[in-house]
């Protein structure tokens, strides 16, 4: 299964971004920092509304091993970096 991975998801551009793909069809990873709430709540409306994968997960950009750790354990097939 082919992933969008959407760096910043809790962010009001973060989730624009998520449901311009959700609409599209593409399954998701909501990438985030610090605010589990904000992207626990986006994942929930998506799936509800839109149907699609959707998958949370705590990235920390600066973290070299956790950001290849999320690109061994998807398919992710675009990148956006919010």
């Amino acid at each position: 299964m082919k992933y969008v991975l959407i760096i910043g998801a809790s962010s009001s551009l973060g989730e624009s971004i998520a449901y311009i793909f959700a609409n599209n069809n593409y399954n998701l990873i909501l990438g985030y920092y610090s605010n589990e709430l904000a992207v626990i709540n986006l994942k929930e409306e998506i799936k509800n509304n839109y149907g699609v994968s959707v998958v949370i997960e705590r990235i920390d950009i600066t973290n070299e091993e956790c950001v290849k750790n999320i690109f061994i354990k998807y398919d992710i097939e675009i990148l956006v970096n919010n």
